[in-house]
């Protein structure tokens, strides 16, 4: 039904049209939702990973600061695009081979091993991980 409103038209949504509304709203959340919870998942994961280095590597990281032993955590956890769909060059070190390695990061949930220079990469992991 269009009514006419001076030199505006409102046209009334129908039962149909305000259902599909609906569930493009519900699908909308329920998309937030999942990637909320897939990020929550990494964190918990790289936590209980981070924990687990700790434990292993005490002896050799306690006259480390508090910064150098997060990072030296950050370059033994994989590379990770993300779930978003950005696109931005970054360097992730990759402990299989030794050396930095560039890649495409999306924009969202990744992992600490992120670095947006190869200097970085190289600086804080190909460096220290030597010894």
């Amino acid at each position: 039904m269009t009514v006419h409103m001076g030199t505006f038209y409102a046209r009334r949504s129908t039962g149909s049209e305000r259902s599909t509304q609906n569930g493009e709203v519900i699908d909308s959340l329920f998309n937030e939702l999942v990637i909320m919870l897939l990020i929550l998942k990494w964190r918990l994961f790289w936590l209980l990973l981070a924990l687990g280095l700790s434990l292993t590597l005490g002896a050799s990281l306690e006259n480390k600061s508090h910064d150098e032993v997060q990072q030296l955590i950050a370059c033994q956890q994989p590379k990770a695009p993300g779930l978003c769909r950005g696109r931005q060059l970054r360097y992730a070190y990759n402990k299989e081979t030794g050396n930095c390695e560039s890649f495409y990061y999306t924009g969202c949930a990744s992992t600490e091993n992120n670095f947006l220079t190869f200097e970085e990469c190289r600086r804080d992991c190909m460096q220290r991980l030597r010894y």
